[in-house]
C-alpha cells in the first residue's frame, strides 16, 4: 500500500521517512497513531523482503563462484590425465565458438 513503487531498500526507506514526516504529530497537529503502526509495519514486512531477496541473490552469486571452480578444476584436472580429450575439445571451441579451453578458464578465472 505505502510502499509498493519501492524496487530498493534505499527507496524504501526513503518513502518511510516521507510518510513518517507527513503523518508525525507535530506536523499536522493530528495524533494518529494508527496510521503510523501501519507505516512502520508495512514497513517492517518489506524491508524483511529486501532482505531475503538480497541474501537469495548472494547465495545465487556463491554458488556460481563455486559453480565456476568446480569447472575450472575439472578441465584443468583433466587435461592433466587427458590431454588428447582437452585437445579435441579445444578444437572443437575454436571452431564453434573461436575461443579455446585457455581462454575459458581464464573468464572463468575472473
Amino acid at each position: 500500500m505505502y510502499f509498493d513503487n519501492c524496487t530498493t531498500i534505499e527507496e524504501l526507506k526513503s518513502v518511510r521517512n516521507e510518510l513518517l514526516r507527513q503523518y508525525h504529530p507535530d506536523a499536522n497537529g493530528n495524533v494518529d497513531n494508527d496510521e503510523i503502526r501501519e507505516i512502520n509495519a508495512e514497513y517492517t514486512k518489506r524491508s524483511a523482503e529486501f532482505a531475503l531477496q538480497e541474501e537469495a541473490e548472494q547465495n545465487t552469486d556463491a554458488v556460481a563462484m563455486f559453480l565456476k571452480g568446480a569447472v575450472v578444476a575439472g578441465v584443468e584436472a583433466l587435461y592433466k590425465k587427458q590431454p588428447k580429450v582437452v585437445k579435441t575439445i579445444n578444437d572443437v571451441l575454436s571452431k564453434s565458438v573461436g575461443e579455446n579451453i585457455a581462454d575459458l578458464i581464464n573468464n572463468f578465472k575472473k
